[in-house]
């Protein structure tokens, strides 16, 4: 199933540059998020699991790395998402494309005290453990926009590519093992460190959610994802007897096992750049709306005029927009125009009034304003 999700992905990715060269590009969009979600990482350990300063194996958490007798075989997650993501509008305009660039981090680990471990050179033996697996990913995605919803909201579903790789963090295990609780130091047996571990794996993240602009500039997003990435990652065991002597196992390079799939929630804010009509004014031409938009296009402009008339011009620009996403003449570019005018947006005004002005030339009234402005 993951080969099949992960081929799926990257045939997408793939085909993501001759599938963009037909949409036009509208605005860039840097994403920041915050995550919380569950993994599949078990608190197994394979650096200590047969590394032992006698020849008498750790029982209690031999075996594989999908280790799930303890009820701490799932753990939570946290992590940080930064995107920087272009739309780009399909000629009919029911969608929006967005391809993207992510940087994020995963940050797992447990902390278990006092956990039995038997079997030691045949004593009760306990054991402490502390287990970190942050891990940082970086990849390419796309997201599918849905810009004909009827709720005030954006809606998508995306799909990214990345590696996963102990760059920029500091993965890394504890575990001490002793016999008495109450003199850890005292009865002390063994103490198994790992400083840092390297290394990474590939990944994928699918996840669907919505945004919500405030403004032109500020707005907010939510989104639930799946998260699929597991491999290996190394690490450098620090060994020593309760003498602090090192054990024969010193210094030897072990292999652990990390599993990073599971779900996650994730809520942040979005800043939009703007939109990228650098230079002139684009020769845009006059484009009726489908048939089946036409009553969408239509309820839009009579809410936008009804909020402008009010003053909200926040709200008016928002649905001014909503019904430009179906059609394009120069009345509607004047509306845009005009609320941000009264918003302050001064420079994103004229331009919009320049194209509606392109639109229809023999705007004399529009045409004279323009030119007072140079």
């Amino acid at each position: 199933m993951k080969n099949n999700i992960f081929t799926a992905i990257l045939a997408s990715l793939l085909l993501l540059p001759a599938a963009a060269s037909a949409l036009k590009p509208v605005e860039t969009v840097l994403e920041i998020t915050g995550s919380v979600g569950t993994v599949s990482m078990s608190p197994y350990t394979p650096a200590v699991d047969v590394l032992s300063a006698t020849s008498n194996s750790y029982s209690g958490y031999y075996g594989s790395s999908n280790y799930s007798q303890s009820p701490d075989s799932i753990y939570f997650n946290t992590g940080m998402d930064a995107y920087i993501a272009m739309y780009l509008l399909n000629d009919e305009p029911l969608y929006i494309i967005a391809p993207y660039i992510r940087f994020g981090t995963c940050s797992t680990g447990k902390d278990i005290k006092g956990a039995p471990y038997d079997n030691y050179s045949d004593e009760s033996v306990y054991q402490d453990r502390k287990d970190n697996f942050d891990m940082s990913f970086a990849g390419v995605g796309v997201r599918r926009y849905f810009i004909d919803s009827p709720l005030p909201i954006n809606l998508y579903f995306g799909a990214d590519i990345g590696y996963f790789s102990t760059l920029f963090m500091g993965p890394k295990s504890q575990i001490l093992n002793y016999t008495n609780p109450d003199d850890k130091a005292g009865s002390l047996v063994e103490k198994n460190t790992i400083n840092r571990y390297s290394g990474g794996f590939f990944g994928v993240h699918l996840e669907t959610g919505a945004d919500y602009w405030i403004n032109n500039t500020v707005g907010l997003t939510a989104k639930i994802g799946l998260r699929e990435g597991s491999g290996g990652i190394n690490g450098v065991l620090n060994s020593t007897d309760k003498y602090n002597n090192p054990t024969a196992a010193d210094n030897t390079t072990v292999i652990q096992q990390v599993n990073l799939s599971g779900m996650y929630f994730s809520t942040g804010i979005i800043l939009s750049f703007g939109r990228k009509n650098s230079g002139k004014p684009p020769a845009i031409a006059e484009k009726e709306a489908p048939p089946e938009a036409l009553p969408l296009v239509t309820q839009a402009m009579e809410k936008g005029d009804a909020e402008y008339s009010i003053g909200d011009y926040k709200a008016a620009l928002k649905s001014y927009d909503t019904a430009l996403f179906y059609t394009q003449n120069p009345v509607i570019y004047k509306k845009i125009a005009n609320c941000l005018f009264n918003m302050g947006q001064i420079k994103d005004a004229k331009r919009l009034y320049e194209i509606s002005l392109k639109m229809e030339p023999d705007d004399g009234a529009l045409r004279s304003w323009l030119d007072m402005q140079k």
